[in-house]
C-alpha cells in the first residue's frame, strides 16, 4: 500500500517538475529583448546624422514630438521626424546666451546669462518672436516651471519665483537671496534643487513666503546637471563622474555610489536602469546603474575631437550636443 502511494506520489511530482522546466526554458530563450528605453545586452552605438548649423554654445536639450529645443547663445528648433536628416525649424537669438530652457504651450522660456527670464512665442517657426522679459534677473541660468510659477535661478543672486499665469506679464511673487552660484534647477513637490559650485542645495519651498535652505549635498566637485528619479538623485558631477544620492530624507541626503573613468561629465539622462552621461571629451557613455554601489560601463560613443555637451534618449535614439563642431548628432544605441 505505501509503495503504491509513494509511485502516485511521484507521478504526480514528476510532471508538474517538466512542465515548470520547460516553461522556464522558454522564456529564457525566448525572451524578447526589451524594447522602447530599456536595454539588456552590451550597446555599440552608431551615428545617424549630426546637424552642425548651431551657435555651438550650448547647454541643454529638450526632444518633444520629433522637435529638439536646443538652448545656445539663442535657442534652435530642429525636426528631427527623420533622423538621417534633422532640418532647421527656426532660430530665436537677441544677444543673449540661453541656459536652461522648459517648452510649454507654443512657449519657450528659457534661463538667459544676459537677459534674466525670456519668455518666446514659438507658435510660428518662421516668427518666432520675445514676448516677455524679466531683467530682474541676470546672471540667469537654471529654470524649472511646475503649474504657474517659474523658479529661476542666479549666480551670486538665488532663487526668484514668477507667476506666469499671464506669460505676457511675469509677477514676482517670492524670492530667496544666496551669494552662492546657483546653476541648474529642479523643482519636486515642496522642495527645490539647485546646484552650485560648492555642491547641490535643497530648498523648502512649500510657503513661498519662507524660502528656507534644509539640505545639502557636500559634493567633491562641481555637479553641472542633475536628474531626481523617485527618491534617488543622479548627478553629472564633472570632478567626481557619476554620483548618485538616496534623497528620501532631503534633511541628510546621502551618497550610494559614483562612477569615475577619469572623464568630465557634463548631463545626465536616466531611463530605469540606465543612465546616459555627456563626459565631454570622452564621448557619450552609458552605465548600468541598477545597482549603485558597483555601476557598470555598458556602451560607449565617442569619435576624436568631440566634446559632448549634453545629451537626450528617446526610444533607441540618443540626441547629443558636439560643442567642438558636429552641433546635434544623432546616435542609434541599438
Amino acid at each position: 500500500m505505501h509503495r503504491i502511494k509513494f509511485l502516485l506520489k511521484w507521478k504526480i511530482i514528476i510532471p508538474i517538475f517538466l512542465s515548470l522546466v520547460i516553461v522556464i526554458s522558454i522564456l529564457v530563450v525566448f525572451q524578447p529583448f526589451r524594447t522602447s528605453n530599456s536595454v539588456n545586452h552590451i550597446l555599440s552605438p552608431v551615428k545617424l546624422s549630426s546637424f552642425n548649423q548651431l551657435e555651438l554654445y550650448c547647454e541643454g536639450i529638450v526632444v518633444i514630438d520629433n522637435v529638439a529645443y536646443i538652448s545656445e547663445l539663442g535657442v534652435s528648433i530642429l525636426n528631427i521626424t527623420d533622423p538621417l536628416h534633422p532640418s532647421l525649424l527656426g532660430r530665436f537669438f537677441d544677444g543673449g546666451a540661453a541656459h536652461q530652457l522648459h517648452v510649454d504651450n507654443n512657449l519657450i522660456y528659457f534661463a538667459d546669462a544676459h537677459d534674466g527670464l525670456e519668455i518666446v512665442d514659438i507658435s510660428n517657426y518662421t516668427d518666432i518672436h520675445k514676448i516677455r522679459n524679466i531683467a530682474q534677473a541676470d546672471d540667469a541660468y537654471g529654470l524649472d516651471i511646475v503649474n504657474d510659477l517659474a523658479y529661476l535661478s542666479a549666480i551670486n543672486k538665488g532663487l526668484y519665483v514668477f507667476n506666469i499665469s499671464n506669460p505676457s506679464l511675469p509677477i514676482l511673487c517670492s524670492s530667496y537671496s544666496s551669494s552662492k552660484s546657483y546653476t541648474y534647477l529642479e523643482v519636486h513637490g515642496n522642495y527645490a534643487f539647485i546646484t552650485c559650485f560648492e555642491g547641490l542645495e535643497i530648498l523648502d519651498i512649500s510657503n513661498l513666503n519662507t524660502i528656507s535652505r534644509i539640505g545639502a549635498v557636500g559634493s567633491e566637485g562641481y555637479i553641472r546637471h542633475f536628474q531626481i528619479a523617485g527618491s534617488l538623485l543622479y548627478a553629472a558631477n564633472s570632478d567626481a563622474g557619476l554620483e548618485i544620492y538616496d534623497i528620501s530624507d532631503v534633511n541628510n541626503p546621502k551618497l550610494l555610489g559614483r562612477f569615475h573613468d577619469g572623464g568630465r561629465p557634463s548631463y545626465i539622462y536616466v531611463i530605469e536602469d540606465y543612465a546616459y552621461i555627456a563626459d565631454f571629451d570622452d564621448g557619450l557613455e552609458i552605465i548600468d546603474v541598477s545597482n549603485p554601489k558597483k555601476m557598470v560601463e555598458i556602451g560607449k560613443f565617442h569619435e576624436d575631437g568631440d566634446y559632448i555637451r549634453a545629451v537626450q534618449v528617446v526610444d533607441n535614439l540618443a540626441y547629443i550636443i558636439d560643442v567642438s563642431g558636429d552641433g546635434l548628432e544623432i546616435i542609434q544605441l541599438w
